[in-house]
């Protein structure tokens, strides 16, 4: 099997795999990246790999559940199929900023394997072939950083029941797995934050937010006010170049034009990063359209 991978030495679960994962795109995270992750967004991913700091995997009841579907997965594949699957930690030659922690891998036979825990409706969707789309990406993802020729897909529901799915690679998904990886990440490292997607937001109930909200289309109005004010008074004194009264002055004047700095040869080849200043938190209000 041609190398397409580079096996990283490292036990999941562990703060090394952590810090490793928080310099790359992780398989599991490409569904965040594509908008079609239920658990995280494209901007709460950004901020995870930016800011270097991710939320702990917490040890809960369900997460040991899946470890168990893992072993249970593992252990169908090797008396199914006749090979053993073991736990790995691959990054992708071909893509380098891609890293995936897959729950099995046979690198003789090509092929991977990934177990999921999943509820009673969606196991039903996967007996008919209909796999979640964020576990989709997943797999292609794997497949993608590894070269396998196949993912064998083992889903389990509360009642134990199973269902089994083999995933090829597919060329057109994967290619646009790789360009959306590589572009996130340069964004990453140019620290080209994404908009805010509605699920970015929480909702709450506050007072001064009405308040902040009523003052806001008070100013909107006064300086719309202002703004025609302003422009009647400068027609009304066009031949007029200074005057006051009423606590008002006017006067005109000439100011120098703006530097068009894009325009400048030899800003082209400078990295302007370099004098840039350290990335600051902003706080900005608008207004919604409710």
């Amino acid at each position: 099997m041609p190398q397409r991978f580079e096996i990283i030495e490292l036990e999941q679960g562990t703060p090394e795999w952590l810090s490793v994962r928080l310099n790359h795109v992780t398989a599991s995270n490409v569904a965040a990246i594509q908008n079609i992750s239920p658990y995280k967004t494209r901007l709460e991913y950004f901020e995870e790999l930016f800011n270097k700091k991710t939320k702990p995997i917490a040890n809960n009841h369900a997460m040991q559940i899946g470890h168990l579907v893992e072993i249970a997965g593992r252990e169908y594949c090797e008396s199914h199929y006749g090979f053993k699957m073991a736990p790995a930690v691959v990054k992708s030659k071909v893509i380098p900023d891609l890293l995936a922690s897959l729950d099995g891998f046979n690198i003789d036979q090509e092929i991977i394997f990934e177990s999921k825990y999943v509820g009673a409706e969606v196991l039903k969707s996967i007996l008919e072939s209909k796999i979640p789309d964020h576990h989709y990406a997943q797999v292609q993802s794997q497949l993608l950083a590894t070269g396998a020729k196949q993912c064998i897909y083992f889903a389990q529901n509360p009642a134990g029941e199973v269902a089994i799915v083999e995933i090829k690679p597919s060329a057109e998904t994967m290619t646009k797995i790789a360009e959306d990886v590589t572009k996130f990440m340069q964004d990453v490292r140019e620290g080209n934050f994404p908009e805010p997607s509605d699920r970015d937001f929480i909702s709450v109930n506050d007072l001064d937010l009405e308040t902040l909200r009523l003052l806001k289309l008070d100013i909107d109005k006064r300086s719309e006010e202002y703004d025609t004010i302003k422009k009647r008074l400068d027609e009304k004194y066009k031949d007029v170049y200074r005057l006051k009264g009423n606590g008002v002055m006017m006067y005109r004047s000439i100011v120098k034009g703006s530097v068009q700095y894009a325009k400048i040869p030899e800003l082209q080849t400078l990295n302007l990063d370099a004098y840039r200043a350290k990335p600051r938190t902003q706080v900005t209000f608008k207004l919604t359209k409710e």
